[in-house]
């Protein structure tokens, strides 16, 4: 997911770059379609089981055990995200949605 987001970052980067270079005329309407696309992960409906490690300034971990569940509503557009935590015991059994529309 992380190089998908640094390609397209580098995608948008290059289309500004060129963009002086041709003297396209380009709308902030057109930027901000083009980051939205960057923004979705283009792969198939998935899921994935991660464990976090969170480190404070201190040095102090704490760790976190979750399922992520992503399904794709509408191909490049539209998609729900589950995120359902395992672990620790504080937040076992909770979980949060993500809509992001097209």
């Amino acid at each position: 997911m992380v190089k998908n987001i640094m390609l397209g970052l580098f995608v948008l980067w290059g289309s500004f770059y060129w963009s002086n270079f041709v003297y396209a005329q380009v709308s902030v309407d057109e930027i901000v379609d083009k980051a939205n696309k960057v923004a979705y992960y283009e792969g198939d409906d998935g899921r994935a089981l991660v464990t976090m490690v969170i480190t404070d300034s201190q040095g102090r971990e704490r760790k976190r055990v979750f399922k992520i569940l992503r399904l794709d509503v509408v191909e490049g557009g539209e998609q729900k995200n589950y995120v359902y935590f395992q672990e620790p015991a504080d937040v076992r059994e909770k979980g949060l949605v993500q809509h992001q529309r097209g």
